[in-house]
């Protein structure tokens, strides 16, 4: 039940995207989502460890089950950036520096580091799917940090 209502919730906010650079299509878009959307899980994984409220093992069992997905968003964006931009991997550096610093820092209390446990067992399920991925990554990543390295602005 709590699976069901915490995707309600989710799915609200899928019909009202927000709008989005047009310089990256929608597959790239979707990787950067996908990417920001890891970084700030581990990040909190950090930052509630700091706060003796531990979310490893979720972040773990998560992990396993979704980093082939995880990858190939990364690698999708390498390829984004080396076609795009000339620079690539300076855009790209930049770009992985820019994303850690939004979601490097922040706050961090039981409440949240509630949440993220819950969503993290949810994606952690071997009866997850990629929708339910994209359907957080949605959720926790509304703009794409992406968007601001447009390579024809």
């Amino acid at each position: 039940m709590v699976r069901l209502s915490f995707l309600a919730a989710a799915a609200g906010l899928l019909f009202a995207q927000p709008a989005h650079a047009e310089c990256w299509d929608e597959t790239t878009l979707n990787a950067a989502r996908l990417y920001e959307f890891h970084i700030r899980v581990e990040s909190a994984g950090d930052r509630c460890h700091y706060a003796s409220l531990s979310i490893a093992r979720e972040y773990k069992s998560y992990f396993a089950n979704h980093s082939e997905r995880l990858n190939k968003a990364a690698a999708t964006l390498n390829k984004a950036f080396s076609r795009e931009n000339g620079f690539a991997k300076r855009a790209s550096d930049k770009y992985t520096v820019a994303v850690l610093n939004k979601y490097g820092a922040g706050q961090t209390t039981r409440s949240f580091c509630t949440t993220m446990r819950r969503m993290l067992n949810q994606l952690a399920d071997e009866n997850s799917t990629e929708d339910e991925l994209h359907t957080f990554a949605l959720l926790m990543v509304r703009e794409p940090t992406i968007e601001k390295f447009c390579p024809n602005p």
